[in-house]
C-alpha cells in the first residue's frame, strides 16, 4: 500500500504520514457509539411522534365528548320546554274550573244571608244542602288544580285552599270574601299569557290579602261569641 502511494507522483511523506493516521483512527473508532446514537435519536423521534399523536387524540375525544355534551344539553332542554309546554296547558285549563264553582258557593252563602236578612225560610234544607254541595265541589276541584300545579302555580292553589277554611260561613262577610275570589280568578284566567308571570303575582297578593282579612274576621267574630256567653 506504502509503496502505490509511493508510485504516484504527488504523493509525499507526509502525505503518506497522514494517510497512515487517518486509516489507524477509523479501525480504532467503536463503530457501536455511531448505532447508539442513531438508535437513541429514532427511539426519541418515534416517543416525540407518539406523544404528538396522544396529545391529538386526546384533543379530538375532547372535541367529541363536548360535541355529545352539547347534543344531550339541547336534547334535554327541549324535552324540558315541552313538558313546561305540556304543564301550562294543563294549569291553565284547571283554573277556568274554580271559576263556576266557587261563584256556586258564593251564590248559595248569598242565598243564605238574603233568606236571614228578609226573615225568609228556604224550603226544606235547600239552602244548607246547596252550601255543602258547593263547597264539596270547590274542594275538590283545588284537589284536582293541587294535584297539576307546581311551585308559584301550587302556592296559590294552596291560598284558595285556606281561604276556603277560613271564610265565615252564613255571613255578609264570607260572601263578600268568596265575590272577591271569583272576581280575581275571573281577572286571571282572562288574562293574556305573556303577561301571565305578573298576573300570577297581582292574583296571589289579592288572595293573601284576602285571606289575612277573612282570618281576622273569624279572629273577631269567635272573640265576640266567647265575650257573649260570659
Amino acid at each position: 500500500m506504502i509503496e502505490a502511494l509511493y508510485a504516484s507522483n504527488t504523493c509525499t511523506e507526509e502525505t503518506i504520514r497522514c494517510a497512515l493516521y487517518e486509516l489507524s483512527e477509523s479501525l480504532s473508532r467503536n463503530p457501536w457509539v455511531d448505532t447508539s446514537l442513531t438508535l437513541v435519536a429514532t427511539l426519541v423521534g418515534a416517543l416525540m411522534g407518539a406523544f404528538f399523536a396522544w396529545l391529538f387524540s386526546r384533543n379530538l375525544a375532547a372535541q367529541e365528548r363536548r360535541a355529545r355534551q352539547q347534543e344531550l344539553d339541547v336534547a334535554r332542554d327541549e324535552r324540558e320546554r315541552e313538558r313546561q309546554s305540556e304543564y301550562v296547558d294543563r294549569i291553565r285549563r284547571e283554573w277556568p274550573q274554580l271559576v263556576p264553582v266557587f261563584r256556586e258557593l258564593a251564590n248559595a252563602e248569598r242565598e243564605r244571608v238574603d233568606a236571614a236578612r228578609t226573615n225568609r225560610s228556604l224550603p226544606g234544607n235547600r239552602s244548607q244542602e246547596r252550601s255543602l254541595s258547593a263547597l264539596t265541589t270547590v274542594t275538590e276541584r283545588l284537589y284536582i288544580a293541587a294535584s297539576v300545579a307546581k311551585g308559584d302555580d301550587h302556592a296559590v292553589v294552596d291560598l284558595l285552599g285556606r281561604i276556603t277554611s277560613t271564610y265565615t260561613p252564613y255571613s255578609v262577610h264570607g260572601v263578600d270574601v268568596l265575590d272577591k275570589v271569583c272576581k280575581s280568578l275571573v281577572h286571571y284566567v282572562t288574562t293574556a299569557p305573556e303577561e301571565d308571570a305578573h298576573a300570577r303575582i297581582r292574583f296571589a297578593s289579592v288572595l293573601t290579602a284576602v285571606l289575612a282579612d277573612a282570618q281576622e274576621f273569624l279572629r273577631t267574630t269567635k272573640l265576640a261569641a266567647e265575650i257573649a256567653s260570659i
